[in-house]
């Protein structure tokens, strides 16, 4: 089963591919026009229809069936409709989607810079590939991100199905990455939810310790309590 991160870095990897395909396929379009010319051709085009052709909602069903794997990955404590548990895959799926009309967006304000400066089709995949915020890492981090977050957020889902004195660790892996505040939740022990919003916030149910945080809150059982015991 791919990891989160592995999915992450695939999903970065496409949308890099999808990027610079955009840039070819305007280049090739404009091949032999003016500066001028190509700069009025870009404006016309609907560049969030190029995105989708070259690949990115494909990509995105490709990401968003991987949820599935996050499901997995989950203490089932409490049973879950099917409808919540797609409605919250929707919501991940709209603001992805949303994600690549921007792209679309910032990358057609690019192209019309570069095909009016004379941009060569090498300088401007360059360019492109360095946008501020869908570089290959910064996408990277968004897809960890958003679908650990989906995990906790069904967590959260099913403790609210739970008795209110039911208690919860903090867990996951304990290294150098770690941040000071997963230290602090981690040291705990076990909480009811109440106490650790009281403690932490809500925010950290469902944020854990913010971007690229690979820990979440998880029902105590027998078989953790004796592992934190040793």
């Amino acid at each position: 089963m791919p990891t989160i991160e592995k999915t992450a870095i695939e999903f970065a990897k496409r949308v890099e591919a999808i990027k610079l395909a955009t840039v070819d396929y305007i280049y090739d379009l404009g091949a032999n026009l003016s500066r001028q010319e190509l700069a009025i051709l870009i404006s016309e085009i609907d560049f969030t229809a190029v995105v989708n052709e070259l690949g990115y909602v494909s990509n995105l069903d490709k990401l968003t069936a991987r949820y599935i794997d996050v499901l997995r990955g989950l203490d089932p404590i409490a049973p879950l409709s099917d409808d919540i548990l797609q409605a919250l895959v929707n919501t991940d799926r709209a603001f992805y989607l949303a994600k690549g009309g921007d792209l679309a967006n910032v990358m057609k304000v690019e192209l019309t810079r570069g095909a009016l400066l004379g941009e060569s089709r090498q300088g401007m995949k360059a360019a492109i590939s360095e946008l501020g915020g869908y570089r290959p890492d910064q996408i990277q981090t968004l897809v960890d991100t958003s679908m650990r977050t989906f995990g906790r957020e069904v967590n959260l889902a099913m403790m609210a199905e739970m008795p209110d004195e039911t208690k919860y660790t903090y867990v996951g892996p304990i290294d150098d990455k770690t941040r000071d505040i997963c230290l602090q939740m981690a040291g705990a022990g076990e909480l009811t939810q109440s106490e650790i919003v009281s403690s932490f916030g809500s925010s950290v149910l469902t944020d854990g310790g913010g971007f690229n945080c690979r820990h979440e809150w998880r029902i105590t059982t027998t078989a953790r309590r004796k592992a934190l015991e040793n």
